[in-house]
């Protein structure tokens, strides 16, 4: 049994999936699907002792309460002991519960820097960008639904907005050295600003097909 597991689900668009796994050893694994790299991570806990003291004061506690949420809300779901809490996301629960819960999250955002099959997008300032592979491993990518957005901020407000789709493109088996570049739908980049980047497509986590996000960002 594992020493805790974590995760985050919703079915707002787009759809959250974040998934963290915790060995006995310490040896922590990953899966996000939203922000600047998606895919599979993973490395060892970097306070071991400190993770688990705070598992060992939620085994002993009480389950915390989940209040009524909206259909759309995202609920997270932390198993330690055989036991699973449900919390609301990014919501810390009262008592014993909450330095796991808070450990967890800690640890699923330090893990984005120890990518095993990742994606990230590179945003250049010309408004092109740039999917590349992270990692040693490889990740089953779907680009046929592959959507481009742009964002130019200016001043803390929205000065330009753009999208494309990209569907001329199928499946790939994403590895060392992979990248590919999607042309910029056309965006009023003058002025300059910080110009946002997201694509949207769908990877495979061992046949379980998942809407990702990816983002980056560049000053132009």
């Amino acid at each position: 049994m594992p020493l805790v597991s974590y995760r985050r689900q919703g079915n707002a668009p787009p759809p959250e999936r974040e998934l963290l796994t915790v060995d006995d050893d310490g040896e922590a694994s990953g899966w996000r699907s939203i922000g600047r790299a998606i895919g599979r991570f993973g490395g060892p806990v970097p306070d071991l002792a400190a993770l688990r003291a705070a598992v060992a004061a939620a085994d002993r506690a009480d389950l915390p309460s989940l209040p009524d949420l909206p259909p759309d809300a995202s609920v997270e779901m932390i198993e330690i002991g055989g036991r699973t809490a449900h919390v609301q996301a990014r919501v810390t629960p009262d008592g014993p519960w909450s330095p796991a819960v808070e450990a967890c999250r800690s640890l699923l955002d330090l893990l984005v820097a120890s990518p095993v099959a990742a994606i990230c997008a590179v945003v250049l300032t010309d408004g092109r960008v740039r999917l590349e592979h992270r990692g040693s491993g490889v990740l089953s990518i779907e680009l046929a639904s592959l959507r481009v957005s742009l964002t130019l901020w200016r001043d803390a407000r929205e000065a330009a907005r753009a999208g494309s789709a990209d569907p001329g493109r199928g499946r790939v088996e994403a590895g060392p050295g992979w990248s590919v570049e999607i042309a910029p739908p056309a965006i009023d980049l003058v002025g300059g600003g910080s110009l946002v980047a997201q694509a949207s497509f769908v990877a495979d986590d061992d046949g379980l097909y998942v809407p990702v996000v990816v983002m980056g960002d560049v000053a132009v």
